[in-house]
């Protein structure tokens, strides 16, 4: 009977997190993929806490443009998730992450980036957030990069992450019941902070090259919602 209940709970939080309808939509309350969202984008610099995965933003500038990130459809015999397509106000396209359901070595499932901006094949996935966030909680990987969804070309061969889920916040600038995560690409030498909003998805995030002084210059994309 164990057997056949732990089944059922990893069947449930599988549905929750792939997309059950050709467009990506989810019911994962934190990433629901239900809609497009705009963002003011930002120049900005800040300082990087490697204990906290927290990236504190020093300056910003006023708006430099705005975008539009939207799920849409996307096949790929190696991977199952949604494609998240880069749009000027225009509609011509800028580029697209993919993001799926992972679970990790230690066994929390988390919803990660799978293939990058330049159509790499990333596994184990990059965490953005896990199914049940709990703060402080991390997930330390080691991928595999490919050079692309249908080429098994390994380009990099071991890509060092650190994720953490910060904390639950009521409010967030004009948002509320939000989940703070952060991620250290050690690798690459790049880290992110994401804010997901619940019905709402990603209403947040900022991201930069760190140096060796935890000093980030990088840029903000902050969600404009319909009032």
């Amino acid at each position: 009977m164990k057997k056949y209940i732990t089944i059922f709970i990893l069947i449930s939080i599988l549905l929750a997190f792939f997309p059950v309808q050709a467009n990506g939509i989810s019911s994962y309350s934190y990433m629901p993929n239900n809609l497009g969202i705009e963002y003011l984008v930002f120049d900005i610099t800040g300082v990087w806490d490697e204990e906290t995965a927290q990236l504190s933003i020093s300056t910003q500038s006023p708006p430099i443009k705005t975008i539009l990130i939207a799920p849409e459809p996307y096949n790929c015999p190696a991977f199952s998730g949604t494609l998240m397509q880069w749009k000027k106000p225009n509609g011509i396209p800028l580029g697209s992450l993919k993001n799926g359901v992972m679970v990790s070595s230690n066994g929390t499932y988390y919803l990660g980036e799978g293939i990058n901006e330049n159509n790499n094949f990333i596994y184990p996935y990059e965490a953005l957030l896990t199914y049940s966030p709990v703060a402080g909680e991390t997930i330390e990987e080691v991928s595999r990069v490919f050079a692309g969804c249908a080429d098994s070309t390994v380009v990099i061969p071991a890509f060092y992450w650190k994720y953490r889920t910060i904390a639950h916040y009521d409010l967030w600038g004009d948002f509320s019941d939000v989940w703070r995560t952060g991620l250290h690409e050690y690798t690459s030498k790049h880290v992110y902070n994401y804010v997901f909003a619940k019905n709402i998805g990603m209403v947040d995030f900022w991201h930069g090259s760190v140096d060796e002084n935890n000093k980030v210059v990088g840029t903000r994309f902050y969600a404009v919602m319909e009032q």
